[in-house]
């Protein structure tokens, strides 16, 4: 009883597994592949700047130009400015060494929306004034409308707002606070904004 107790403590300090009196040493876990992701428009022509998710991780390049995906089959998704995202099951083993993935160009005015919240910095009062705001779409003007809404406490939450370039008014009453130029990302998330103080 006290070998079989002697010999549990062992294989929890140690790591080894006691298999017909003789040691076992536990497997070495496999280091996740490395690869090479390629992403291309229609002609062949690479694009630089992408992200990737991969089974809805964000993945990204190591210093040496690689990224870390493990083989079998996993969901893709890769978005680019200007070019419509992809989204797929893709299969890779230990024999592939580079993914190569193709993007369409996109239009500015077929982007998904998505969520953004416009934060203000400032002082207290300044952000208790500024309470009026107005997005005017600068890069689809054509194709979005200006979008008025009311701050509160120095946020507002956009449910559904098309990425882009806009220009921010904001007003205290009568009085403009504010007149500047703004990028809403593809990916969504906070964008802030600092009130200069008067």
């Amino acid at each position: 009883m006290c070998r079989m107790v002697t010999n549990s403590l062992l294989s929890l300090i140690f790591g080894a597994v006691c298999v017909n009196g003789q040691r076992k040493m536990p497997e070495p876990q496999k280091p996740i592949p490395e690869r090479r992701v390629h992403v291309v428009e229609t002609h062949g022509l690479p694009i630089e700047e992408f992200t990737l998710m991969v089974d809805g991780a964000y993945v990204k390049e190591n210093a040496a130009g690689f990224y870390t995906i493990p083989d079998g089959r996993s969901r893709y998704i890769v978005r680019a400015h200007g070019f419509e995202p992809f989204e797929g099951d893709i299969s890779v083993s230990q024999d592939t060494p580079e993914i190569i993935i193709c993007l369409r160009v996109g239009s500015l005015w077929d982007r998904s929306p998505n969520r953004f919240s416009l934060v203000l910095n400032g002082s207290d009062d300044a952000i208790r004034r500024c309470t009026r705001g107005l997005l005017l779409p600068l890069d689809c003007a054509f194709c979005r409308s200006p979008m008025a809404f009311r701050m509160y406490g120095g946020r507002f939450n956009f449910a559904d707002l098309v990425p882009g370039t806009y220009v921010l008014v904001l007003n205290d009453g009568d009085r403009r606070c504010l007149v500047k130029e703004i990028d809403f990302p593809e990916l969504g998330g906070v964008v802030k904004v600092t009130l200069e103080a008067r």
